[in-house]
């Protein structure tokens, strides 16, 4: 492990609670102090890189280490409530038995969290209201898309790490009621507006093509992404220079990536 490196370049990109953080050699001291951290974790493609980063910046923050509570090399971890290893991340076990045990909400609060990725089998979870939910009144057609959302989110694939040297692929879904987006690589996204329910169903394929680079901007910002739509609108959006209304702050933002769009 070169140890001769140069440290300025590193503290600049190199933090280890926030953005910008001090060098240690800019800081003050303060005796006897100590700070306890539950969890790091850090991987790379090979062994040498893992030690060189790791073990680096652990020398460099002056961050000492229980041995007997550590783990090195391991090909799959369990982090916060995630499996995660060198294929990607996937749901841990008790995780998954504890959605599929999950009961109907007795208030709208109780699924908000699972809507967003999944709006299109959601569609109908959106128009209840808590008076509808706690007057027990025939919801089964509520109760079924529940069931196929907690089936979903337990039957979903490894999902894999971003490998940014390869293009990233977009697919938008939208139907009358909403909209999604898949983000990918050959290997989700929402709108809950009145005035945006009364879209076109190839403007909402927009909406969740524009949700997904809002999402996903640090992800995929600089690389090239693919599009699969079923409608033109997209590339019209992008070529045309008539476009008015909301469509053109739409055709902004698309300028900024570099599109293919293939149906």
């Amino acid at each position: 492990m070169n140890v001769e490196r140069s440290m300025t370049p590193l503290v600049e990109q190199m933090t280890v609670f926030r953005p910008n953080i001090p060098a240690p050699s800019q800081l003050g001291s303060v005796l006897g102090r100590s700070s306890y951290i539950d969890d790091i974790a850090h991987g790379t493609a090979t062994w040498d890189q893992l030690c060189d980063a790791l073990l680096y910046r652990l020398r460099y923050w002056s961050i000492s280490v229980s041995l007997p509570k550590s783990e090195f090399g391991k090909r799959v971890i369990p982090y916060l409530s995630h499996e995660i290893g060198a294929e990607g991340i996937r749901a841990t076990t008790k995780i998954i038995k504890g959605i599929q045990e999950l009961p109907f909400p007795s208030t709208l609060k109780g699924y908000h969290k699972f809507i967003e990725d999944y709006a299109v089998v959601a569609a109908s979870l959106y128009e209840l209201t808590d008076d509808q939910v706690r007057a027990g009144r025939d919801l089964s057609w509520a109760k079924e898309s529940f069931e196929i959302l907690k089936r979903k989110i337990v039957s979903t694939p490894l999902l894999r790490h971003p490998d940014r040297t390869k293009p990233f692929v977009i697919i938008p879904h939208a139907n009358q009621w909403a909209a999604c987006a898949v983000l990918g690589q050959m290997h989700k996204a929402l709108f809950n507006r009145d005035a945006e329910l009364k879209y076109h169903i190839a403007e909402k394929e927009v909406l969740a093509v524009m949700r997904v680079f809002h999402v996903f901007k640090n992800v995929i910002e600089g690389c090239p992404l693919i599009i699969y739509t079923r409608h033109s609108v997209l590339k019209w959006i992008i070529n045309s220079k008539t476009v008015e209304g909301r469509l053109v702050p739409w055709g902004i933002a698309l300028s900024q990536y570099d599109l293919e769009i293939r149906k």
